[in-house]
């Protein structure tokens, strides 16, 4: 219950604006914080676990917190697929006729004096675009849904 509490704060942010990674550090030292019993600057509490052994999935004997980082790009990933493949939903149709008008997200650029929502939603194309290499152009929006929804789920829960 507790790591559902401490990963929703931050995951509506997440998936609008990429985070600086000073930012990221700061929310995994307040759950570590929170986690280890720490009070104020007193380094009182046990830490029975580290951080990176938390952050392993349970199968794996991990307690199965998120890796804030990739699951920040996995949501601007999530949004820039959207932009993808819901060509007529008005946000797509808005970030289209500023951003790219011309062409498909997948080809789209930074331009002249982005928003910072934008850039971070651009800056996960990355992610995006390893969902659409797929051999047989003919299949590509059903295995591009299914390729981005494995990099979803290993990125978020892993």
């Amino acid at each position: 219950m507790i790591k559902f509490v401490l990963h929703a704060i931050s995951s509506y942010v997440m998936s609008i604006f990429r985070l600086p990674n000073t930012l990221i550090d700061e929310i995994e030292k307040m759950m570590n914080a929170f986690w280890w019993g720490h009070e104020g600057t007193s380094n009182k509490g046990l830490h029975w676990l580290s951080w990176e052994k938390l952050s392993v999935h349970k199968n794996h004997g991990g307690m199965g917190f998120k890796d804030l980082a990739a699951f920040n790009v996995a949501m601007l990933g999530k949004q820039g697929w959207h932009l993808q493949t819901n060509s007529e939903s008005l946000v797509s149709r808005i970030f289209k006729a500023r951003y790219y008008p011309n062409i498909s997200y997948l080809d789209a650029k930074l331009g002249h004096n982005p928003s910072f929502v934008w850039r971070s939603i651009l800056s996960a194309k990355v992610v995006v675009r390893q969902g659409v290499m797929i051999p047989h152009q003919s299949l590509f929006l059903e295995s591009f849904q299914l390729s981005f929804k494995s990099i979803f789920i290993i990125s978020v829960f892993n």
